[in-house]
């Protein structure tokens, strides 16, 4: 009796095609992370960026980004030889879920930072030399906190005459409005984020079952005589 061998393909060129521009994207996200966090961590100075920013939240996304390329370079070898190495899929779906909660936790670091963003300013303002005062207030062009005199720096833009000028805006409006800009398109990107990891997930878990379905084959066909070579 001839053995028929048996003929299936669950691994298709399009699942890895969608399963590689999906792991891409989600490299993506790692590398911006790391690439914003260090840029800046080295830039950081008395601007508005990072008063709101601050180094915790810029350490902590270097250390996601750099957990996500890792988490990337290990489904180089079941994507080469994916019946041979389900495993590392296995560990890397793992991996894409603690990214996804780690960016959930900045962004909640970041949501709840905005509950408290004028005290936090505040707090800031006052701890800043009279230079550090001066250069927001000439880039933000206000004078003072609450008010125009109120912790007032003898800046180029807080002159005699713009001091008395009733149209004159304090700089805890112009400062808290500027900060929820950068923490609005923080927010968002985390967010955004997320969901590529989201699709990741499911590109992996499918790629796991379609792995599964050919693993089942293949033990169909050993038992019953077929030949085949898997990759």
């Amino acid at each position: 009796m001839t053995n028929k061998q048996r003929k299936y393909n669950e691994i298709t060129p399009r699942l890895k095609a969608s399963f590689a521009f999906l792991e891409f994207l989600y490299l993506v996200t790692g590398a911006v992370l790391i690439l914003f966090g260090v840029r800046w961590l080295i830039t950081a100075d008395d601007n508005v960026r990072s008063f709101v920013v601050t180094e915790g939240l810029l350490l902590g996304a270097i250390i996601v980004g750099g957990f996500i390329v890792l988490a990337f370079f290990i489904t180089i070898p079941p994507f080469l030889s994916p019946l041979r190495r389900k495993n590392w899929l296995n560990t890397h779906a793992v991996m894409v879920v603690l990214t996804a909660i780690a960016l959930l936790t900045l962004g909640a670091r970041i949501w709840f930072t905005t509950l408290q963003e004028r005290k936090m300013l505040g707090n800031k303002w006052a701890a800043l030399s009279d230079a550090g005062r001066a250069e927001f207030e000439d880039e933000l062009q206000c004078c003072g906190w609450l008010n125009v005199t109120q912790e007032e720096a003898q800046s180029n833009f807080c002159t005699p005459d713009v001091l008395k000028d009733p149209n004159t805006a304090p700089c805890v409006n112009k400062l808290a409005a500027a900060s929820d800009l950068i923490l609005r398109h923080l927010f968002t990107s985390l967010f955004g984020f997320i969901g590529v990891d989201i699709f990741a997930f499911f590109a992996t878990v499918i790629f796991i079952q379609a792995i599964n379905v050919e693993q089942r084959y293949e033990k169909i066909d050993e038992k019953n005589g077929a030949s085949r070579h898997y990759v």
